[in-house]
């Protein structure tokens, strides 16, 4: 699996959680409308960097442990915010418009 996958994977599933999973849902529903996308973005952005860490300790190896590696990760950041927002968009908000 390649970051990029293991990224927007993750920013999807990270949707449908705070959708759907009961306590989880009701605090990120408790947030204003303003903090809602910076939680989704730095949770993604921790899950983006953790890769690179994880990389740079040889667990894995998804990117190179340079600057270089860091970029590509914040590439792969904004295609999962991508991910998490059309997910949420069509997996739970559209739901919660039709009750």
């Amino acid at each position: 699996m390649t970051p990029e996958q293991l990224v927007a994977l993750l920013g999807a599933v990270l949707a449908f959680v705070f959708g759907y999973f009961p306590w989880i849902k009701d605090w990120f529903e408790g947030l204003s409308s303003v903090w809602k996308p910076l939680v989704n973005a730095g949770f993604l952005l921790v899950l983006a960097l953790a890769l690179v860490g994880f990389s740079c300790g040889g667990f894995v190896d998804y990117f190179a442990c340079r600057w270089d590696g860091v970029i590509a990760a914040l590439i792969v950041w904004v295609k999962a915010l991508l991910v998490n927002q059309l997910a949420y968009a069509v997996g739970v908000r559209q739901f919660k418009q039709r009750k």
